[in-house]
Formats: C-alpha cells, structure tokens, sequence
C-alpha cells in the first residue's frame, strides 16, 4: 500500500502497488510493475517501469522510468495518460518516495 498526495481533481488517495524487482547486473535495478489508486472520486489503474544504479555504499538510491495510466472508475473513468515517474529511496529501497509528471 501507499499514500498519495495528487493534484488537480484527485487529491489525496490509497494505492495497492504490485511489482517485481530485478537485478538488470551488478550495479543496476528494474521494479516493474501495475498500480491500482483509490480516490475520493473514483479509481485510476496502470503500469510502470522503474530502472536505477545501486549505490556503491550506502543506502539511498534513485530510479525513473515510464508510467501509464491505462483506465479508470467513476469520475476518472476512461481516463488515459502517459508521463515519466522518478523515485527515491533512502533505506536501500523499502520505502520511496516518487513523484510522476503526466
């Protein structure tokens, strides 16, 4: 799960986030994944793709990548975007904090 806090008509909402992280080689990352964000107006579904550089000490670490949104419910329903997300991490990737620009 994850909170959000979204602009214009969404607000703040709840995201069940699904994934799978891989090791691309010795130094790189992918998270690759689909999301499902529940607002006070409606749903929005879609898809991501992450891919980073592990740090070579330390525990804070970046990724960015595609993200799609690919439908919606209620007063998003039909909704449909393309945009960029960037994440960051500062314990090695159990928490991020990432913002996307649609």
């Amino acid at each position: 799960f994850a909170t959000q806090k979204c602009s214009g008509p969404y607000g703040a909402g709840l995201s069940i986030i699904t994934y799978t992280e891989g090791l691309k080689s010795a130094t790189e990352f992918s998270d690759v994944g689909g999301f499902k964000s529940y607002f006070n107006r409606g749903t929005i579904h879609g898809t991501y793709a992450l891919s980073g550089t592990l740090p070579a000490s330390g525990n804070a670490l970046s990724a960015a990548g595609p993200i799609k949104i690919t439908g919606g419910t209620g007063a998003f329903a039909g909704f449909k975007a393309k945009g960029t997300q960037t994440c960051t991490s500062n314990d090695g990737g159990a928490h991020y904090t990432c913002v996307a620009t649609f």
